[in-house]
């Protein structure tokens, strides 16, 4: 209770003089702020916490978590619109207008907290890009776009989960998570000699707000 009352005294002191990039309604959260191109990411980190049952008998250390809800605002934001994204849970977050100021509302578990991704374009979609038939042993480029609500390239990092599968169902070496930079993937893709030849499938997912795409390609010997 004295930190939170000294924060708030502070941050009286400090209203004229700094604004907060960010803010929220409760003294018990904490954030950190990145940035790439024009997308920002918000860290948001529950500091609820009271004491446990192994030694809050003794009053001397927090260490319990709690659930909380908390309203963050951005502010000094400097863009026409704003879309928030979950990216733990991949779903987009309601925006309310305040001034000049963007609030939503963000469900803090126990477990300890967000990364929130601040847009200033919709995310619109995904395609996944291959050629028609690839030959075993060869170099061939799997390309993963993304575009926001007008068709342009995002900006920022997307993060992507990579699932290619061969002929038979079989989950292929070149498959896992990997990062998207200004809305584009390339892989160096080879299939090995003796893949088996077929329809292979080519499947992603984003990791911001859960958009899906696929494609598929021959391979042949």
């Amino acid at each position: 209770k004295f930190m939170e009352t000294y924060a708030v005294r502070l941050k009286e002191k400090l209203a004229s003089v700094v604004e907060p990039e960010v803010d929220c309604d409760s003294p018990k959260v904490l954030f950190n702020l990145l940035e790439k191109g024009d997308v920002k990411y918000l860290v948001v980190i529950n500091d609820n916490r009271t004491y446990d049952e192994r030694v809050g008998q003794y009053k001397a250390v927090l260490g319990k978590l709690l659930p909380q809800s908390t309203t963050v605002k951005i502010k000094r934001w400097g863009r026409r619109n704003l879309f928030a994204y979950d990216m733990l849970e991949r779903k987009p977050l309601d925006i309310n207008r305040a001034g000049d100021a963007y609030e939503f509302v963000v469900e803090l578990t126990k477990l300890g907290g967000k990364i929130i991704a601040l847009y200033p374009r919709e995310l619109g979609g995904m395609e996944v890009e291959t050629g028609t038939a690839i030959k075993a042993g060869a170099t061939c480029v799997i390309r993963i776009n993304m575009q926001d609500d007008g068709g342009a390239p995002l900006s920022g990092l997307q993060p992507l989960d990579v699932t290619i599968t061969d002929a038979q169902g079989a989950r292929n070496e070149f498959s896992g998570y990997d990062c998207a930079r200004n809305g584009v993937l390339n892989i160096d893709f080879v299939a090995a000699l003796n893949d088996e030849p077929g329809r292979w499938t080519v499947s992603a997912r984003d990791l911001t707000a859960g958009l899906t795409a696929a494609a598929e390609f021959e391979v042949v010997k």
